[in-house]
């Protein structure tokens, strides 16, 4: 018997909008509210989920 070590990734996504003069400020602006928990992304905002193995054990 083999024992798998497998990582799993979600990820999570969600389109705001803000007003700024330039990219970086957009940028910026949305980054420090996320800072804030401003945003706070959850299960309605999944999008995919993936498997990998990073390791098995053979015992």
């Amino acid at each position: 018997m083999k024992s798998y070590k497998v990582e799993i990734t979600e990820t999570l996504r969600r389109t705001v909008t803000v007003e700024a003069r330039d990219y970086d400020e957009a940028i910026n602006k949305i980054r420090e509210a996320w800072s804030r928990s401003e945003y706070v992304l959850d299960a309605d905002d999944f999008i995919e989920a993936g498997f990998e193995i990073i390791g098995v054990k053979y015992s």
